[in-house]
């Protein structure tokens, strides 16, 4: 997390945050990162990646929501609305 907070290249960003997608105990201090970066992140792929990590830990950052919320609002990628769509509406489900 520390790299993926201090390197300015988006591709290093990106393939750093599609790493952590396979995180399975990610921090509080992790998620609050991610969740401010993704607002900023000007690569898609980075932005993508982020979006899944925000996505997968859900059930445990209930915060995250407002944030892939937030990105649906504004998000012109049109894979990674899908996804994030797809998200939060599987989450609503589970959640009913």
């Amino acid at each position: 997390m520390q790299r993926f907070e201090q390197d300015d290249s988006s591709t290093v960003r990106g393939a750093i945050a599609e790493a952590l997608v396979s995180w399975e105990d990610p921090s509080v201090a992790a998620m609050k990162s991610i969740r401010a970066a993704i607002k900023q992140e000007p690569d898609e792929n980075a932005r993508y990646n982020m979006a899944r990590l925000l996505a997968q830990n859900l059930e445990k950052f209930p915060e995250n929501r407002g944030t892939l919320k937030e990105l649906l609002r504004v998000e012109q990628s049109k894979r990674i609305h899908e996804h994030v769509a797809e998200a939060l509406a599987v989450k609503n489900q589970g959640s009913d």
